[in-house]
């Protein structure tokens, strides 16, 4: 694992703790609309990367499709 997966996890779960909408891709990447309005795009090579590490919060982990 490196620096820069475990920082966007952390990202991550603090956006979506924060109450930011998500949304997933339909070729398994994951949107995100920040609380300022901006969207954050997580591809799903970056997806598949936090899922394998165990590092997706519950919350989207349990909303996959």
């Amino acid at each position: 694992m490196d620096w820069h997966l475990t920082w966007d996890a952390a990202r991550l779960s603090g956006l979506v703790s924060a109450g930011a909408e998500w949304r997933w891709c339909p070729a398994g990447g994951l949107d995100v609309t920040k609380p300022d309005g901006l969207l954050w795009c997580l591809s799903p090579e970056m997806v598949a990367r936090l899922r394998a590490e165990r590092l997706l919060p519950e919350a989207v982990r349990e909303a996959h499709p």
